[in-house]
């Protein structure tokens, strides 16, 4: 080979092996790329699913919260809140729960109102201050209904059938409370239009705590259901003629109050046997009256007690029954040697009542056991006995 073939050969391997570099190196930059975008394609791959898991959590949340508006659960509907924050919802949560339990009634008959528990449905409107110490409630209810009376001929030769409207109740309630635990209750109550309205209610209350309540002034009896229920939640919007026979009705004195979660206790020193101001069926005051009653779930739980503020069972329900023991015992004025010193009976009165709520159906009991001796009797001692039973089907 002579020397130019041999510059040619040379500077032909020369520049296979530069053309040979340069393919590497735009081979190994490919490689690198090819990686980059596959890394790329990994890591939105990952982003999607993230974004695809969280958007199936917020339409399960979102679905949960409907459930939970439908069912009126308002801590649900905030548990169920779609969120990043979990402690946040549930510091939320507990803050809402607090809420509810410091606004609505607690224990068996309600912290707020346990000394009465109709109370707890009534006053529906209410003004308070901003910090929540003063409270004004006022409500009103009127009840009337239509009546049919035939009288049968007794022997007379007449016979007579009378019917029209009757009011049976008109009432104006004031409630609330004056600052934190103190509060107060005024019922103004007439039956019929014509008649002049009286206070049977006029007291103030204080709340030691969620169990414990003094209650001072003049205050229905609830020492059977039938005087503690509302009168709209009564059958015919009255009670029985035995209750109406034998119940205290009203007391003047101061009442302390004791409730667990199965029971309720009651201690009244009072005036006496319907010492009640300003009614038609006030009596003379005594010299000394003290009233008792021992109220019990004998079975169902704190939650039950509610259903007892009517006399109507709805479909659904499990069985609950309740026990109520009360007395009231006095010793009256006998014979007066001051004239202006009016009189009144020694009066020993027992109330024993059942009640009986289930899947449809309600079943109640009372008896009434009451001994009065004194002016009334004539100075010689009577005794009287009652009962009541009813039930009822929900139709």
């Amino acid at each position: 080979m002579n020397g130019f073939a041999r510059v040619l050969a040379m500077l032909f391997i020369g520049m296979t092996a530069s053309f040979s570099a340069a393919a590497q190196d735009d081979l190994d930059s490919l490689l690198r790329r090819l990686n980059e975008v596959e890394a790329e394609q990994v890591k939105s791959r990952a982003a999607f699913e993230a974004q695809q898991a969280k958007s199936q959590a917020t339409i399960e949340a979102l679905r949960a919260e409907i459930e939970a508006m439908a069912a009126g659960t308002q801590v649900d509907r905030l548990a169920a809140q779609p969120t990043d924050d979990t402690p946040h919802v549930a510091t939320d949560v507990a803050k809402v729960d607090a809420g509810i339990e410091a606004s609505a009634p607690s224990g068996p008959l309600g912290a707020k109102y346990q000394a009465f528990p109709e109370l707890a449905d009534e006053s529906r409107f209410t003004l308070k201050s901003k910090d929540e110490r003063f409270e004004f409630g006022i409500d009103g209810l009127i009840a009337a209904r239509y009546e049919v009376n035939h009288r049968k001929d007794d022997g007379s030769g007449s016979s007579n059938t009378d019917q029209g409207f009757e009011m049976v109740g008109a009432r104006v309630n004031f409630k609330g409370y004056i600052y934190e635990d103190f509060g107060y209750w005024a019922r103004l109550q007439a039956d019929e239009f014509a008649n002049d309205p009286i206070f049977d209610a006029l007291m103030g209350w204080y709340n030691f705590d969620e169990n414990m309540t003094l209650v001072a002034g003049q205050f229905p009896s609830i020492l059977n259901r039938e005087n503690g229920i509302p009168l709209d939640k009564l059958l015919a919007l009255e009670s029985t003629a035995t209750n109406y026979a034998f119940d205290p009705f009203g007391y003047k004195g101061v009442m302390l109050g004791y409730h667990t979660p199965k029971l309720v206790f009651r201690g009244i020193i009072n005036d006496g046997y319907r010492s009640i101001s300003n009614s038609a069926f006030a009596e003379d005051s005594a010299e000394w009256a003290l009233a008792g009653q021992v109220l019990g779930m004998a079975a169902g739980d704190k939650g039950d007690w509610g259903r007892f503020n009517n006399m109507t069972s709805r479909r659904g329900e499990d069985f609950a029954w309740q026990l109520n023991a009360a007395f009231h015992v006095q010793d009256g004025k006998g014979d007066a040697s001051d004239s202006n010193d009016a009189e009144s009976d020694d009066v020993f009165l027992l109330m024993l009542e059942s009640s009986m709520e289930g899947d449809g159906w309600n079943f109640y009991g009372s008896g009434y056991y009451r001994e009065t001796d004194g002016p009334s009797t004539g100075g010689s001692k009577m005794n009287d006995l009652g009962f009541v039973l009813q039930g009822g089907a929900w139709i």
